[in-house]
């Protein structure tokens, strides 16, 4: 099938079930990567794309199949078809307990330069949509010795520097990968103003003191690019990252790609939580979550023995983060933080806080 008849059709598909979804008394937001099966409904999305990597390298990637229905969703059995393509996952039927996921592996091959089509199809007991249900998969084979750049920042996009003290400087390490088998070569990083902000601005408040390019990456290593913020007045700052680089795939398949963004906000002093004490503590700690289990806000509580920078992200039971609540440098105190867990299906999932030396992990219990 042609790319743009396959694009169509999936469309279909994901406007059909969108519809259906519509009507329904609750309806989860997930991500475009995903297919989601409840035992009320089935929400897809036409994301099954491996885009292009170069022939003789393998990517894979994993799909959550998730139940918030209240009975067991039963898939009987999971089948790929396509060349180049391979599923990872060995079990014959499958059964997936309501408020739990079930992550599906996919693997694309390309041996050859051309565009790949596949299908995968599952036979399940999901009650309005048919079974066996069947989804497209496509993927480009590129020519051996492409270079694929690649921007490791956890999926968001997004570098977050939070409230940084007015003369103050705060780093952030962005690795800059070639998942492909070609070396890769960026001519050019530049922070480029957002909305408001000037030239003039940006550059006087960010810096990349290791962009000296061209920086030559070559196949399966990471190059580090600092990113430093010094604000120099109390304001909210936003501003894009702009690399230009020989890579033809990748997340970023533009030559002049513009990403991720990156916003901070300048303060005039240090201001920690309201719920601040009095006293000094006299431990790091980092207390039970409350209420717990909770649906869907909780809150998180902990205390800093020395000024640090402190990280305090959420993670699901198999150890992906799905939150960045804290990352920026604070004072010694006492900090109660708001977590929002609207867009995530229930289950079990941990907190960890990094602050100094100091890292504690807890479990919490999101029940919908």
């Amino acid at each position: 099938m042609k790319p743009i008849k396959l694009f169509v059709f999936s469309l279909f598909f994901v406007l059909l079930f969108s519809k259906v979804t519509l009507a329904q008394s609750s309806i989860i937001s997930i991500p475009s990567t995903e297919t989601y099966f409840d035992d009320d409904y089935v929400l897809t999305y036409e994301r099954f794309n491996f885009y292009g990597i170069p022939i003789e390298t393998k990517k894979s990637y994993n799909f959550s199949i998730c139940n918030s229905g209240d009975s067991p969703l039963i898939i009987s059995e999971i089948s790929i078809f396509g060349e180049g393509f391979r599923l990872l996952n060995n079990e014959t039927t499958i059964t997936i307990e309501p408020s739990e996921m079930y992550y599906l592996f996919i693997e694309f091959v390309p041996t050859e330069t051309k565009n790949y089509n596949g299908t995968i199809t599952f036979i399940h007991n999901a009650s309005n949509i048919h079974s066996p249900f069947s989804l497209p998969i496509v993927g480009t084979g590129l020519p051996f010795g492409t270079p694929e750049f690649w921007v490791e920042d956890k999926g968001r996009g997004v570098i977050h520097f939070n409230n940084v003290t007015v003369g103050k400087t705060v780093q952030y390490s962005l690795p800059l990968s070639n998942i492909g088998n070609g070396p890769l070569v960026i001519s050019s990083i530049d922070v480029i103003p957002e909305h408001y902000m000037t030239y003039e601005e940006i550059t006087e408040s960010f810096s990349l003191p290791n962009a000296t390019t061209p920086i030559t990456i070559e196949p399966g290593n990471i190059y580090s690019l600092i990113v430093e913020f010094t604000p120099t007045k109390a304001v909210e700052y936003s501003a894009i990252l702009s690399f230009t680089h020989n890579a033809i795939s990748g997340l970023y398949s533009s030559r002049a790609m513009k990403g991720p963004n990156i916003y901070g906000t300048g303060i005039k002093e240090i201001i920690a939580s309201a719920d601040e004490p009095a006293e000094t503590p006299t431990a790091y700690s980092l207390s039970q979550n409350y209420p717990n289990p909770f649906n869907p806000t909780t809150k998180i509580e902990y205390s800093l023995l020395e000024a640090s920078n402190v990280r305090l992200a959420v993670y699901n039971n198999l150890g992906q983060e799905v939150a960045s609540l804290v990352n920026e440098y604070q004072v010694i105190g006492k900090y109660i933080v708001d977590f929002n867990a609207n867009n995530l299906p229930s289950g079990i999932y941990f907190y960890k806080i990094q602050a100094g030396n100091f890292n504690k992990t807890q479990k919490m219990v999101l029940m919908k």
